[in-house]
């Protein structure tokens, strides 16, 4: 699963301002390279919405990852959830917070684009479940990561990138790890995250319960 996105087609702008072309040329290349970028956001709203299968992009997605069934939000690790999405491209927010939201409908869900922004949720104490961090304009990925996980231990930090930085971001402190083409399992990762966590609290719980005995 693949999708061109607007850091690709930029990239293809930036060649076109770079080669010697006519100024007629160029601007006939921009206006093809805006439509393609308007067509591929339109095409991904499409996906995450269920109005469409993905087969323009290169790539046919199955109903049931689109529709994602809902977790039972009567279990306790899924009760009064607050949800953090960190990316600095609005489209990425877009789709990890729609996808996020099937899963996990009675979610509060804050999107940010700044790290600071981030710090300043954690050092408030603002009760933050789980996080999903890209990056930011300030920051790469792991860096964000080892940010985060420097002001939280706890929290459960769910990394993405576009391409495999799997070995950075568990090094930097994130529990686990996705690349963009895998958005669509997001709600899955944060729900077994969310699972475990909750194990981890309660078996801690538990040992302390029974050591004051």
């Amino acid at each position: 699963m693949r999708i061109v996105g607007r850091c690709r087609l930029r990239r293809f702008a930036s060649f076109f301002s770079e080669v010697r072309l006519g100024t007629k040329c160029k601007k006939y290349a921009a206006q093809a390279i805006t439509r393609r970028i308007a067509q591929v956001r339109a095409r991904i709203r499409e996906i995450s919405d269920g109005r469409s299968s993905g087969a323009l992009l290169g790539f046919t997605i199955q109903p049931a990852f689109v529709h994602p069934t809902p977790v039972d939000e009567s279990l306790p690790q899924f009760r009064r959830l607050r949800l953090l999405v960190i990316d600095d491209n609005p489209d990425g927010r877009f789709l990890l917070s729609k996808t996020l939201l099937r899963k996990f409908p009675s979610a509060a869900l804050t999107e940010c684009q700044l790290a600071e922004t981030a710090f300043e949720m954690l050092e408030r104490g603002d009760g933050v479940s789980l996080i999903v961090a890209h990056r930011t304009f300030e920051l790469d990925g792991a860096s964000l990561v080892r940010e985060l996980r420097r002001r939280d231990a706890r929290v459960p930090i769910l990394m993405m990138s576009g391409i495999d930085r799997r070995e950075a971001a568990i090094a930097a402190g994130a529990n686990a790890f996705l690349t963009y083409e895998e958005w669509l399992m997001v709600g899955n990762h944060v729900a077994a995250l969310l699972t475990n966590a909750n194990k981890l609290v309660n078996g801690s719980g538990a040992a302390e319960t029974s050591a004051s005995r």
